[in-house]
Formats: structure tokens, C-alpha cells, sequence
């Protein structure tokens, strides 16, 4: 009995009575060759054989692999398996697979990573990092289509999708200082890139602050430790946590004086705010109170309500994904296109 395993396009084709290239027309969508019966015919014997295409050997003839390549800086990060499952599920309807690459944040190992999907002949890339920006330009001139999703817009030559966060967070902090709050503590994590999102978050709240210094706004920046899992994990939380705590001991003591708010830039930082509220006793007040991005929902548990900033990341994964197939089956050049998503802000 022949091993189904082994069971190639002309086996499929002399149990019909057909060609390979019929087969293969079929197996690939075009049917306008071919009558309906043949068809049922191609599909019954395939079903029967329990035929799987050789996708690999079929990608070196047609330079088609069914496959796109997503570039994350952090697989661990707060919104990276939304972006994931976003890219996957939109890809999927489109019978594309995703193939995911982490880099640490290390630029010159995210080039040897794009390669190996190169290598690969995947048929274009999203990429989330922040690092190499000429090379994906020359990629996408030379190689693949590459679309930008999340991250801050350098070059006006690569399609990219990506929220504004320099708005919302403007919106929320000029909400802060029209409610009174003088002392604005901006509270994000080391080690993030001049094209990271929290970048562009940071810079904008400073600015809204300065804006208004001469009505007496104060603000601070404070950088904390990344807290990502490894061996030292034990130590690096209690770290972690440390610098938590104590911000939010300067922020409480501060709104006695002055009605104070944090901000926080870095959306993995928000729930573990609040834990430390929860853990240190600290209430939240019309003079002290915690704001900032909010992907979790963790806001819906704060008594009283706080204002946070909550991300289309969902949507960002989908259009890009949608944009990218769009170039990939393309038979000319398209325009370079620019999406900028809007937040939904819940003030309170």
C-alpha cells in the first residue's frame, strides 16, 4: 500500500485522468479551465488520498510561501500577543501563516532573525521594532514588502500603521491640569528605543507640562527597571516593585501639599500600580489619583474611577496585516499609505 505520506501531484492526477498542470490550477484557485465536474472529481481524489501539497517545494517554483514574517522587539511585552493574535488571525482568513521573531531590542540580531526569514521566502514583513530603518527601507525597495505597525514613523517611503499616542496622551494630561492637578509624575521603563511608543508618550506629556509651567505645573520623569523574566527574576521583581513603591509613597506625600497624579506612560506598569495602591494602603482622591495607558482593563477595578487611555491594538494587527497582503499580491507599485488610529480616552 503506498505510503499517503508520499503521494505527489501525478498521483493525484492519474487517479483523475487529468494533468499535473490541472492539478495544480486547482490546487491553486483556477478553476476557469476546468468544468465543474473535474473539479469535484480533483477534490474527491484528494480527500480520498488524504493529500497534503508539498507547500516548501511548491514555494521554490512560485516564490509564494504562504508565508509573512511579524519583527517584535519583546514577545513578553504587554501588547505584543494582541498584535500577534491579530496578525495570525487576519493572515489566516487570507491562508497566509505568520512566522514570529524576537529580538531582545538587539538591532544587529534582528537583522540576522529578518534574514533567516528571508531565507525562508517569506512574502513581506511587519515590523514592530525600533531599530534598523534603512535596512527595511532597502527591503522593501529591493526584496519584500515591509509594513511599520506600532511603532514611531521614520521614513515616509514604508507603509505603516500606527496609533497617536502623542495626542491622547496630550489629552489626558491637559484633563489632569484643567482638574487641578499641579505635580504630574510621568512614570515609564528603561531601555526603550528613540522609535519606541513610550518615547513618543514621555515627550508629550513633558511638553503639555511645560506648556503650562507658568500656572505652576510641575513635572517629573521617572525611569524604572523593565521587569522581564530570567534566572534573577527573584531579585529583579523585588527591585522592581521597590521603584513602584516608592513613587507612589513621593506621590501620596506630595498631594498633601499639592494635588499630585502619576502617569503612567508604560502600559505593562498600570495593574502593578495599582497592586502597590492596594498593598501600601494608599487611597486614591480628588488629590492624588493614577493615570495612563490601560490595555488590561485593570481602571475598571480602581475606586474611584481613574482616566486612562485604551489602545486599538487589535486594530492596528488587522489593517497592517491587511495592508501588507494588499502589497504582496499587487501586480504594480501602490502608494505609500500612512494609518493613524485614534485612542479612546474614558475621563473621568
Amino acid at each position: 500500500m503506498q505510503n499517503k505520506n508520499n503521494i505527489t501531484i501525478r498521483d493525484i492526477a492519474d487517479r483523475v485522468g487529468v494533468s499535473k498542470t490541472t492539478i495544480s490550477r486547482y490546487l491553486n484557485g483556477k478553476y476557469q479551465y476546468m468544468s465543474k465536474e473535474t473539479q469535484l472529481r480533483i477534490k474527491e481524489a484528494i480527500e480520498c488520498a488524504n493529500f497534503r501539497p508539498n507547500k516548501l517545494a511548491n514555494s521554490l517554483k512560485t516564490s509564494k510561501s504562504g508565508l509573512i514574517g511579524l519583527v517584535l522587539s519583546d514577545v513578553t511585552a504587554a501588547l505584543a500577543p494582541y498584535i500577534i493574535g491579530s496578525v495570525s488571525s487576519t493572515a489566516g482568513k487570507h491562508d497566509k501563516q505568520v512566522i514570529v521573531v524576537n529580538t531582545n531590542g538587539n538591532p544587529e540580531r534582528e537583522i540576522s532573525l529578518v534574514n533567516d526569514l528571508l531565507d525562508q521566502q517569506v512574502e513581506g514583513l511587519l515590523v514592530g521594532s525600533g531599530y534598523n530603518s534603512d535596512y527595511y527601507m532597502g527591503l522593501n525597495e529591493t526584496r519584500c514588502p515591509v509594513v511599520l505597525i506600532s511603532r514611531v514613523k521614520e521614513s515616509r517611503s514604508i507603509d505603516s500603521v500606527y496609533i497617536n499616542h502623542r495626542e491622547a496622551t496630550g489629552l489626558l494630561i491637559e484633563h489632569l491640569i484643567a482638574s487641578g492637578f499641579k505635580r504630574i509624575l510621568i512614570v515609564s521603563t528603561l531601555g526603550h528605543d528613540e522609535s519606541s511608543t513610550i518615547t513618543d508618550r514621555e515627550r508629550a506629556a513633558v511638553n503639555v507640562c511645560e506648556r503650562h509651567c507658568e500656572e505652576g505645573v510641575e513635572n517629573k520623569l521617572f525611569l524604572i527597571e523593565n521587569n522581564k523574566p530570567n534566572a534573577s527574576l527573584g531579585a529583579l521583581q523585588a527591585k522592581h516593585v521597590e521603584q513602584i513603591q516608592d513613587i507612589l509613597k513621593l506621590a501620596n506625600a506630595e498631594s498633601r501639599k499639592e494635588k499630585t497624579a502619576i502617569f503612567v506612560a508604560a502600559t505593562v506598569l498600570m495593574g502593578e500600580f495599582l497592586c502597590c495602591c492596594y498593598q501600601l494602603g494608599i487611597t486614591l482622591s480628588d488629590r492624588f489619583t493614577i493615570a495612563g495607558y490601560d490595555t488590561y482593563h485593570y481602571a475598571a477595578f480602581a475606586t474611584p474611577h481613574i482616566n486612562v487611555i485604551e489602545q486599538p491594538i487589535m486594530e492596528v494587527g488587522k489593517i497592517a496585516t491587511e495592508r501588507l497582503l494588499e502589497r504582496i499580491s499587487a501586480e504594480e507599485p501602490l502608494p505609500v499609505q500612512e494609518t493613524i488610529l485614534k485612542c479612546k480616552l474614558s475621563l473621568q
